[in-house]
């Protein structure tokens, strides 16, 4: 077991290049060091591509307040609020007492398509969320009631939420490019919710959910900076493979995005 008693952690991806975006799977299994001068942050390294991931909780009645994570050996990380026990089953990311998530902020828009987890108790109903708004979220506005936003113009869009299996990892559609994405307990909201007392049930609910985040994994826009939402490639897929075509035969090359 490792603690990182760190509130951001900086991951690096392997990525691997394509014409038009980079596809990385970001494992938070790496060797993490924290940084001199602080106990916030700590990097870990696997590759070319970085993300800071935060983790955050917030309680009935409150908005979301920087946790600290830690990472327990192959299992993955949880998180921990201001005087939360680290005790089994508290230690993972959960929604018991309050609702604990992370957000991963990249330094290039990015659409997430699917995580895994390494450990889970009772069950796992996860819901991941996509910011759509402009210049950066600031946590400290939202609690579990105004997370979720209707807009698709603004705040924080649902992408998806599941009962997670542990063996496998999740895969969704991002819907879009973003530079901040958030990966959280299920806190209700959404359609689907109800009495859910463990992992194979066919709705979801809040309050008995402890899991720990192993990896996930995106596709990285090219060019891309920093920003909100991006819509998914359209018709300038389109329009790129047909310049490509022109280029001739020996150009040519069959892509997987």
């Amino acid at each position: 077991m490792k603690r990182v008693t760190a509130s951001a952690l900086m991951v690096t991806g392997l990525g691997f290049a394509g014409a038009a975006s980079a596809q990385s799977t970001w494992s938070l299994l790496d060797s993490c060091t924290p940084n001199s001068g602080t106990t916030q942050l700590a990097t870990c390294t696997s590759g070319g591509k970085s993300v800071t991931v935060t983790a955050y909780a917030a309680g009935s009645g409150e908005n979301f307040a920087k946790a600290s994570m830690t990472e327990w050996g192959t299992n993955g990380i949880g998180v921990a609020y201001t005087n939360e026990t680290t005790q089994s089953p508290q230690h993972a990311i959960d929604n018991n007492g309050k609702t604990e998530l992370v957000m991963l902020n990249f330094t290039t828009a990015t659409m997430l398509s699917a995580l895994s987890i390494g450990w889970y108790q009772t069950d796992a109903d996860i819901s991941v969320l996509r910011w759509v708004g402009t210049g950066a979220p600031t946590m400290a506005n939202y609690n579990t009631s105004n997370l979720v936003s209707s807009s698709t113009t603004q705040g924080w869009q649902l992408v998806s939420s599941a009962d997670v299996d542990p063996s496998y990892s999740w895969s969704f559609n991002g819907g879009g490019y973003s530079s901040w994405w958030l990966i959280s307990s299920y806190f209700g909201g959404v359609s689907g919710s109800g009495d859910d007392n463990a992992y194979g049930g066919s709705k979801l609910a809040a309050g008995n959910d402890y899991f720990k985040l192993l990896s996930f994994t995106g596709t990285t826009q090219s060019g891309g900076g920093g920003g909100g939402s991006v819509p998914e490639p359209g018709t300038l897929a389109l329009a790129g493979l047909a310049l490509a075509g022109i280029v001739g035969a020996k150009r040519r090359r069959a892509q997987t995005v």
